[in-house]
């Protein structure tokens, strides 16, 4: 699987427009091409419904034919309707996009964008990785912070992110949260320091032994992938992390139960919420292939 086509979704903002922006340049990396839609509420009188489309449409003509960031790109437009998520999930599937990218939301609605019904159906059956950008796009990505927990969702993550050219060598850290289960209770148990310090050290050890064998089952090799160990809540550590080495997050996202356990009050909620970089969401049906 690689980046073959980016359905860039907008708005007409500001927000969309950094969107576009980063979405000319994974184009012109990769030659994928794109696909730009706008989205229109259908659940209004037809007349109505209809001056809405022709103007989406002759908005999204002028996009497409004016931006000097699209020169030599294969581009097209498409106005979706229904609900925004919805609707841009249709477009996604009906132009086999291999990426949805979208521009940050006002933070006072995130929450209205990602819970609720309109979004649960979109991340249960939809199957295609969102890229969200919130941080102006001058160059290249940096540098990539890949949270991996060693599950089938993180594996997927980052074996969607290197088809599509985002897990660089070189420019790729590898982060797993680390929670060595024992270490409280030695502590209360009243177990000395060095004690401790030796339990840990040897549960690193596991770990990164697990982490190699994680990222060879990806298809990468581990020689090339710094693995950062960290101990912490999730959450703050990926958004801490992240935030310190200007980049791309990427993130997988557990399908199991349904949006509102895998994105209320979770990792990737939390993350999506409060970022200022970037962040790249893999849901688990996304289409995978191994380079192994």
């Amino acid at each position: 699987m690689s980046l073959k086509v980016i359905l860039l979704a907008t708005d007409f903002s500001t927000r969309s427009d950094r969107a576009l922006r980063r979405a000319a340049m994974l184009a012109k990396a990769t030659g994928a091409r794109i696909v730009v839609t706008h989205v229109i509420d259908d659940d209004q009188p037809e007349k109505l419904v209809s001056l809405e489309r022709q103007t989406a449409d002759t908005m999204l003509r002028e996009i497409v034919g004016s931006r000097a960031e699209l020169a030599g790109i294969g581009v097209s437009h498409v106005v979706g309707s229904g609900e925004p998520f919805v609707g841009i999930a249709s477009v996604a599937l009906d132009t086999a996009a291999d990426l949805i990218i979208v521009g940050s939301h006002r933070r006072q609605i995130l929450r209205d964008v990602f819970v609720g019904t309109t979004a649960e159906r979109v991340i249960r059956f939809g199957e295609i990785p969102v890229l969200m950008v919130n941080a102006e796009p001058h160059a290249p990505y940096a540098r990539t912070v890949a949270a991996i927990d060693l599950s089938d969702c993180s594996k997927g993550a980052v074996i969607v992110a290197d088809r599509f050219g985002m897990l660089e060598p070189g420019r790729t850290i590898l982060l797993h949260v680390f929670d060595p289960a024992a270490k409280g209770m030695l502590s209360y148990a009243g177990v000395d320091a060095a004690t401790i310090e030796r339990y840990v050290s040897a549960e690193e050890n596991d770990t990164k032994r697990a982490i190699e064998g994680f990222v060879a089952s990806a298809g990468l090799d581990p020689r090339a992938y710094p693995v950062m160990l960290k101990e912490g809540r999730t959450a703050t550590v990926i958004r801490e992390t992240a935030s310190e080495i200007p980049s791309l997050a990427v993130i997988g996202t557990n399908g199991r139960s349904g949006l509102l356990k895998v994105l209320l009050g979770s990792v990737a909620e939390e993350v999506l919420q409060k970022a200022e970089y970037d962040v790249l969401v893999v849901p688990p049906k996304a289409p995978l292939e191994s380079a192994a």
